[in-house]
């Protein structure tokens, strides 16, 4: 019997990461969507604006945002049927890359609408 396993082509760092690569966009995508859904949660508990919240916790913004980093590059160190580059897996359910795409340009219109409402009225779009 043959072999089914399926062999991906793995790109170099210049094409993942350059200005055609899949990297740049996916990467920021997650982290504006981490950082889009924490934002407006802390803003409801605690009344603080987005552009306060990024000002007073740098650090946890930057862990987090390595973390996103390196966790959206494991699976091509791991996986041998596909690579880091979400269009190599396909959909799984309601989830597909191109899903993925739409809702991080969501998330990144949505935090630069709220940080420049929240930046010229002072005060915090989410709270009641």
């Amino acid at each position: 019997m043959a072999d089914r396993t399926r062999v991906v082509k793995r790109k170099g760092f210049g094409e993942t990461m350059g200005f055609a690569g899949w990297a740049p966009e996916v990467v920021n995508g997650r982290v504006a969507q981490i950082a889009f859904v924490a934002g407006v949660g802390a803003e409801a508990v605690t009344g603080e604006t987005l552009p306060a919240q990024f000002h007073d916790h740098v650090f946890s913004l930057a862990f987090v945002s390595t973390l996103v980093f390196l966790a959206s590059f494991a699976p091509g160190f791991m996986a041998k049927s596909y690579t880091s580059e979400p269009s190599t897996k396909g959909a799984f359910g309601p989830f597909s890359p191109g899903k993925e795409l739409v809702h991080g340009r969501l998330a990144m219109a949505g935090l630069a609408a709220a940080f420049y409402l929240e930046a010229t009225t002072g005060h915090a779009f989410w709270v009641r």
